[in-house]
Formats: structure tokens, C-alpha cells, sequence
């Protein structure tokens, strides 16, 4: 399917372009610009990153449920510490929102070896590290009681790209962190 994301017209003997599927070229005509900018590598990631970050902090806040950002969870804990992009508030829950721009080729949108999964996707091992952290931080400062006192954590991992990557379960069996009872507040699940 990869492939036929990115040459999702083919060109019939009479000239006729027709497409594989409409499903096919939806998704190829959402990933284009992707695609043709992830063979400039880090001169097209490295810009577009903190815009990707402000964007999804910004649709977040559209959620208008209680939220701590970066900036005021680092006022509390200081700014040496890991923290998620923002924290939403929801019932009796805990959500942290952690944006991930990265170049994300096709190769790691097909890959089954756990192994080799963990070395490419570094940067979503990174922020289910910082989401523990976040987590056990929570209960350790006072200031953040209303946070603490909330039963569940999940992480809401956003990617630039669908990874395919629905629930957690991955990324916990390649995570180098031992989560230990963090691992009871902190859901990977979908």
C-alpha cells in the first residue's frame, strides 16, 4: 500500500490515468506534501516541528476542558524536567498531549520486527518516556494536586503521520523505560 500512496495514478496503453482505488489516492493526496519533502530530510523537519507543537497545543486548547501547558507545568517543576506539550483535564482523567513531527518514511509504517522498530521511532519511545515522567512528577509537587488526584493518565501521541500505531502496545514492548507503578496510571492503550 505504501507504495501505491505514492504513485497512486496508473497510466492505462490508451494514456487514461485511473486511480487504484479512491481510498488509495484520498490517502496519497493527504501525504503528498510529505512525501515529496522527507527526501530533504532534516532541512524540512526541523522548521516545521515547533509549528506542528504549536498547532496541536493549539486544537487541544479548542477542547476547553482544564489544561496545564509546557510552559506553566515548567514554572511549577522547573525547567530541567521532562514535560508533555499539554495536560487536559478530563472527569477523572489525566491527558497528555505530546506532538511528534519526524520524517517518518514509508519503511516504518510496515515494520513487524520490534527490534528495528526501536531504533527508528526514537522520538515515540521519547514521548511515552516523558509521559511517565510527567506522571510520577504530578504526585511529588503539591501545586499539582489537582492533577494528581486524577485516577487515570493516558497519552494522546500525535504523529504528522499515520503510523498505524492504534494502541499503546508497541511502544511499550520497546520502551527502554521501566515504568513500575507509573505503568498503572499511565494507559497505552487506545
Amino acid at each position: 500500500f505504501p507504495v501505491f500512496k505514492r504513485f497512486p495514478l496508473v497510466r492505462a496503453l490508451n494514456g487514461t490515468y485511473y486511480c487504484w482505488h479512491p481510498k488509495v489516492f484520498a490517502r496519497a493526496v493527504d501525504e503528498f506534501v510529505h512525501t515529496q519533502l522527507v527526501d530533504e530530510g532534516s532541512d524540512y523537519s526541523w522548521p516545521y516541528s515547533k509549528v506542528f507543537e504549536d498547532y496541536v497545543v493549539e486544537l487541544s486548547k479548542t477542547t476547553d476542558l482544564p489544561y496545564l501547558d509546557e510552559q506553566s507545568f515548567w514554572d511549577v517543576v522547573g525547567t530541567d524536567k521532562h514535560a508533555v506539550e499539554i495536560i487536559l483535564q478530563d472527569g477523572d482523567c489525566n491527558v497528555f498531549v505530546e506532538a511528534k513531527f519526524g520524517l517518518y518514511q514509508d519503511e516504518y509504517i510496515t515494520l513487524d520486527d520490534v527490534g528495528y522498530a526501536k531504533a527508528k521511532l526514537k522520538k515515540l519511545r521519547e514521548g511515552v518516556t516523558k509521559a511517565a515522567d510527567v506522571s510520577a512528577r504530578l504526585s511529588e509537587d503539591p501545586r499539582l494536586a489537582d492533577f494528581a488526584s486524577r485516577q487515570k493518565d493516558f497519552l494522546l501521541l500525535v504523529t504528522n503521520r499515520n503510523l498505524h500505531l492504534p494502541t499503546g502496545g508497541l511502544l511499550q514492548s520497546m520502551s527502554s523505560t521501566n515504568f513500575g507503578t507509573v505503568d498503572e496510571r499511565v494507559r497505552l492503550q487506545s
